[in-house]
C-alpha cells in the first residue's frame, strides 16, 4: 500500500499543466461533420488539454474575414514515425489547410507503549498532507482548464490523428468518413478566431481524485472505539456521471484508555451513487467492502486485522465542469465495533 500511494501521488504533484491546445471529443467532431459547413463553427465543444506533450505543428492563420471554401475532400495522411494514433513527435511539416483476498485473525504483537501506532500515525498524516496538496495543485489546473463551448470559424484548422498518421483540415471541410477516422482532433485559439461561450455544467465522467480530512473512528483492544482525526485518499472514475468506482485508502487514529496512539489503515473499494443534481448541489449514498489493519500501543497483541463494510451519505458543491467540495459520513462496522467516519475536501474529476 505504502509504495502505491508514494508513486500515484508523487505522479499527481507533477502532472499539473494546462496546454494551449483543445480537444474536440470524438462524438463532438461526428456532429460538427455532420452540420452544414458555414454553420460548424458556431459552437463547438472543446476541453483543454493537461499536457504539452501532444502539440501539433503550427497551422495557417485564418482570420474573420477568410472565406469558407467547400471543396471534395482527399484526406492525405502524414505518416510518421510512431505507431497509433498518438503522435511521437511533430511530423516534418504541417499540411496545408485543404485536404491535402484477505483474512481476519490478529497479526503480529504490540509491546505496552511500543510506539508502533505513533509512528503509523505520524507516516498516515504525512500521506494525507501530499494528498491535500496534490488536491489543490490540480483543483488550481482544473480551475484554470476550459471544458465548455467556444465560437471559431468554420475555416479553423482542426489537427487530425488516426490510423496511420496525421493531417489537418479547415473545420469546414471535415467529412463524417474524416471525422470517423480522426483518433484525436486539436484545435488552437492562436490559429483563428475564438471565443468562449461558457462552461460545461459539472460532470463526474471520467477519472476521478479526492481528497476528504475529518474525524473517525477506530476499534480498541480494550474495548469500545476511539475517536480521533482521520482522511481519505480516494481515486477511480466515474463510468457514468451518477455511477462511480473508486478505490479508497482511509487513515484514523485516536487516544485509547492507556492515553496510548490507536491508529487503523483501511483500504477498500467503494461504489457511489449519486443521482441528486439541484443546481450546485449534488448527493447520493455511497458503500465500500475492505480490510482494516490495527496498530495499537498501550496493550499486548493489540494489532489486529480484518475484514470491514461500510456506508454512507455524499454530499457536493459543484465549484464548476471538473471539482466540487465533498462530504462524506458513514457508518461502518470493523473488529467487532461499529465506527463512524465525518469527512470533507475537494473532488477532482
Amino acid at each position: 500500500m505504502r509504495r502505491i500511494l508514494t508513486v500515484g501521488l508523487a505522479s499527481l504533484l507533477v502532472s499539473g499543466c494546462v496546454s494551449q491546445t483543445y480537444r474536440i471529443p470524438q462524438d463532438e467532431l461526428m456532429r460538427l461533420a455532420q452540420t452544414p459547413p458555414e454553420q460548424r463553427g458556431q459552437q463547438v465543444r472543446v476541453v483543454q488539454n493537461l499536457s504539452n506533450a501532444e502539440e501539433p505543428p503550427d497551422a495557417p492563420v485564418v482570420t474573420d474575414t477568410t472565406t469558407v471554401v467547400l471543396l471534395p475532400v482527399r484526406v492525405d495522411v502524414e505518416v510518421g514515425g510512431g505507431v497509433g494514433p498518438r503522435p511521437a513527435g511533430p511530423p516534418p511539416g504541417p499540411m496545408p489547410p485543404r485536404g491535402g483476498g484477505v483474512g481476519g485473525g490478529g497479526g503480529g504483537g504490540s509491546s505496552i507503549g511500543g510506539g508502533h501506532g505513533d509512528d503509523a500515525k505520524a507516516q498516515a498524516i504525512a500521506y494525507l498532507a501530499i494528498a491535500a496538496t496534490a488536491a489543490i495543485v490540480l483543483a488550481a489546473t482544473e480551475g484554470e482548464r476550459y471544458d465548455g463551448w467556444v465560437q471559431i470559424h468554420p475555416m479553423m484548422p482542426v489537427h487530425l490523428w488516426g490510423p496511420g498518421g496525421y493531417t489537418v483540415l479547415p473545420l469546414a471541410q471535415i467529412d463524417p468518413q474524416t471525422a470517423a477516422w480522426a483518433d484525436l482532433a486539436y484545435i488552437r485559439p492562436t490559429e483563428g478566431p475564438w471565443r468562449e461561450l461558457g462552461r460545461a455544467p459539472f460532470d463526474r465522467q471520467g477519472l476521478s481524485y479526492t481528497t476528504l480530512l475529518g474525524v473517525g473512528d477506530v476499534a480498541s483492544k480494550g474495548g469500545g472505539v476511539n475517536t480521533g482525526g482521520g482522511g481519505h485518499i480516494m481515486v477511480g472514475g466515474y463510468p457514468t456521471h451518477m455511477i462511480g468506482v473508486l478505490a479508497d485508502f482511509d487513515f484514523a487514529w485516536g487516544t485509547n484508555a492507556m492515553q496510548a496512539t490507536n491508529f487503523a489503515a483501511r483500504f477498500g473499494v467503494e461504489l457511489d451513487v449519486l443521482p441528486i443534481d439541484l443546481g450546485p448541489l449534488h448527493g447520493g449514498l455511497f458503500g465500500e467492502l475492505g480490510f482494516v489493519h490495527r496498530t495499537e500501543d498501550g496493550y499486548v497483541d493489540a494489532d489486529e486485522s480484518s475484514l470491514r463494510e461500510e456506508g454512507g451519505v455524499l454530499a457536493q458543491v459543484s465549484i464548476n465542469t471538473r471539482l466540487a467540495l465533498t462530504a462524506r459520513l458513514g457508518v461502518g462496522h470493523e473488529l467487532g465495533e461499529t465506527i463512524r467516519d465525518m469527512c470533507f475536501g475537494l473532488s477532482i474529476y
